[in-house]
């Protein structure tokens, strides 16, 4: 299985000893940004699985702290559970729907869903030919 979400754990444990929750609310939502950005991007494909994009989106937003970036605030529950278990749970959550998602072998125009949402999405790029996340063709990018 994948090692995308034991990286992303990694980051947020090495930042579990700020002794300030604002200032650990912040710095978490920094970490959850570019993964809510990613997952978003996966999920919002035509091929995605449509009962499996409404789990990861309802994950997103009620579990994400890092909705921040986009002017949204997080949940009072997303909010409470990073101060007091000074963790993601939108990782923790989203780590066992890529589990099922990679289970299900679900085949799309780029191949096999797996487990990794970096690796889905650069399947993807490379297929279509463009880079999504910045919104160049491939050719212009290299």
């Amino acid at each position: 299985m994948s090692s995308y979400f034991d990286a992303w754990d990694r980051e947020v444990s090495a930042i579990a000893d700020e002794p300030d929750d604002d200032t650990f609310l912040a710095r978490l939502a920094v970490i959850e940004t570019p993964h809510i950005k990613r997952i978003s991007l996966i999920c919002g494909d035509r091929e995605f699985p449509h009962d499996l994009r409404e789990k990861a989106m309802r994950i997103l937003t009620q579990y994400a702290v890092g909705t921040v970036s986009a002017h949204i605030p997080p949940t009072d529950h997303a909010a409470q559970w990073a101060r007091t278990m000074r963790s993601s749970e939108v990782c923790t959550r989203l780590h066992s729907l890529f589990h099922e998602i990679g289970q299900r072998r679900h085949v799309t125009r780029y191949g096999v869903l797996d487990d990794n949402p970096h690796s889905i999405l650069a399947r993807r790029d490379e297929h279509d030919g463009t880079d999504v996340a910045s919104m160049v063709p491939l050719s212009e990018a290299r």
